[in-house]
C-alpha cells in the first residue's frame, strides 16, 4: 500500500488562494500573509495536482493536518471538490500525550502501528512542519504555504511513490 500523508492548509489551501467569502471560516494575519483557514473549499490547482498523485500512484490519503479534528468538514470539502473520500484511510493521531510532540512523531507512531497495512512507500505533503527524522529528499514534499501543492511537487511525490 502507498500513503500519502496529507497535510491540508498550505497543501491544498494556500496563501493566494482567494474563496468566495460565503466559504471563508476564519481569517487572520500569518507572517504578513492573509490567510484563509478552514474553507469549505480547496484551491482547484493544488486539488488537481493532488488527483494526478492519486491516478498515478493508487496511493491512499492519511490526513495528519489539523482538519483531522473535524474529519465530516474535511470529507465534506473532499466532497465538494471530487476528491474520492474512499481514498483516505484514516488519519495521524492527535498529539494529547508526551508520545506525539510533533507532526514527524505522529506520522512515525501511525507507520509503527500494528494496525497499519503494509506499507511499500509513502510521502508527507507539508508546509509548515519540520521533520528533521524524514529523510526530506526520500519521503518529504515540503510546499509553499502561500501557493499550496504544485504540478512540480504532484510529480516529485509520484516518483518518491513509485520508486
Amino acid at each position: 500500500m502507498k500513503i500519502i500523508f496529507l497535510d491540508i492548509d498550505g497543501v491544498l489551501n494556500s496563501a493566494s488562494f482567494n474563496p468566495p467569502k460565503e466559504y471563508q471560516h476564519r481569517q487572520e494575519q500569518k507572517a504578513g500573509l492573509y490567510w484563509a483557514y478552514r474553507m469549505d473549499v480547496f484551491d482547484s490547482e493544488c486539488v488537481e495536482n493532488l488527483k494526478l498523485i492519486l491516478e498515478k500512484t493508487n496511493a491512499f490519503i492519511v490526513i495528519s493536518s489539523a482538519w483531522r479534528t473535524d474529519m465530516d468538514q474535511c470529507k465534506k470539502s473532499f466532497s465538494y471538490d471530487n476528491l474520492d473520500w474512499d481514498r483516505v484511510l484514516w488519519k495521524t493521531q492527535w498529539p494529547f500525550d508526551e508520545r506525539f510532540r510533533t507532526r514527524e512523531d505522529e506520522v512515525f507512531a501511525f507507520l509503527k502501528s500494528p494496525r497499519t497495512p503494509s506499507i511499500e512507500a509513502f510521502v508527507v505533503l507539508e508546509d509548515e512542519h519540520e521533520m528533521p527524522n524524514i529523510e526530506r529528499d526520500w519521503y518529504m514534499i515540503k510546499t509553499d504555504g502561500r501557493i499550496g501543492l504544485t504540478r512540480e511537487d504532484a510529480l516529485k511525490a509520484i516518483c518518491i511513490l513509485n520508486q
